[in-house]
């Protein structure tokens, strides 16, 4: 990486931590991912998983740590990170014995092959585009050969411009802007992905992405991912997880 580049990582990095502390710090309640229960997205997921019971699975960006405390009660090794510090501190009050680190997903803190899971419920449409391949090497190095990679994120239509947010979330608090005019240095944006684009991403490992509609609002995209080099005869892969 060149000496620019690795500048800039950094300052993008600083910025999008100031913000996602900033919509912490005015009510951590709050926050649009801040409820208890579980993202439902990943409960058919996990339900199928062919792993061990004790496998050592990374919720990444964990925020609260919502997900964590499923994860854990389903008898997983659970690991997480964010990249924000308080999201960090209330993880740590749901699982006060939980491995959580502050980090940013463009340099994870594990070794090579650490995880047989990694379930990313919303993490990657939170971040830049021009960070998404740092992103996505650090988690295809951390994930086991045979392992599965689980994403949800926010759908885009094919018509709209891809390197177009599809939204703000705006850390005042009081919901989310949609049209650039109503923007300020106070919002961070979300991306979307359509199903092209995210098969075109991810060309180099075994995919299986749907599309569905949010009864909150917004299609979704429910990804699934697998490492392993080779198919089991007579069976897709991904049978033995949806």
């Amino acid at each position: 990486m060149s000496a620019k580049k690795d500048e800039n990582e950094k300052e993008n990095s600083a910025a999008s931590r100031i913000l996602f502390e900033n919509l912490y710090n005015v009510n951590p309640e709050n926050v649009p991912w801040g409820y208890d229960t579980p993202d439902a997205d990943i409960i058919p997921f996990i339900d199928k998983l062919d792993v061990p019971p004790k496998a050592r699975v990374l919720d990444a960006g964990c925020g609260n740590g919502k997900n964590s405390v499923y994860l854990r009660e389903k008898g997983f090794e659970v690991y997480g990170f964010d990249i924000s510090a308080r999201a960090i501190a209330f993880a740590h009050g749901k699982i006060p014995t939980g491995d959580f680190v502050v980090a940013d997903a463009r340099s994870l803190p594990y070794a090579d092959e650490a995880f047989d899971v990694i379930v990313d419920v919303g993490l990657l449409h939170s971040i830049p585009p021009d960070a998404w391949a740092s992103y996505k090497k650090e988690a295809f190095r951390i994930l086991k050969s045979k392992g599965y990679y689980f994403l949800r994120a926010f759908h885009r239509p094919l018509n709209y411009p891809p390197d177009k947010p599809i939204l703000y979330e705006n850390t005042d608090q009081t919901g989310r802007s949609y049209f650039e005019r109503d923007l300020n240095k106070e919002q961070f944006p979300i991306w979307g992905f359509n199903i092209p684009q995210i098969r075109d991403f991810f060309k180099e490992f075994k995919i299986r992405v749907e599309r569905y509609s949010n009864l909150g609002g917004g299609d979704r995209l429910y990804v699934v991912m697998s490492k392993e080099g080779k198919r089991r005869e007579g069976e897709p892969w991904y049978k033995r997880v949806l």
